[in-house]
């Protein structure tokens, strides 16, 4: 699947990553295990990110995370629909140490 990531303001540290579920919170939230498959410096407005990805199953398996203007981190799980296909970004907690 090829996905395009942008952005409508600057980011930086922009980190595409492999999950693997660590475990489920209290909430039933995965938490995932993070490995680092790629970093780019910034994604600007006008520099989108162009990533083909193999989405496996029901549960994520690609993550992207990045540093916002504030300096928050953010990181969300690339994921696919089971109903349409359509594509879904879901913010995640990673789990300590990884």
């Amino acid at each position: 699947m090829r996905i395009v990531l942008t952005t409508d303001c600057p980011v930086t540290k922009v980190k595409i990553l492999s999950l693997k579920v660590k475990s489920v919170d209290a909430q039933g939230k995965a938490v995932f295990a993070e490995k680092e498959l790629y970093t780019q410096e910034s994604l600007t407005p006008k520099r989108p990110l162009v990533l083909n990805l193999t989405l496996l199953g029901d549960i994520p398996n690609y993550g992207v995370s990045y540093i916002e203007e504030n300096g928050s981190v953010k990181r969300y799980a690339i994921g696919q629909s089971g109903e349409d296909g359509s594509l879904l970004l879901t913010e995640y907690r990673p789990a300590s140490g990884s």
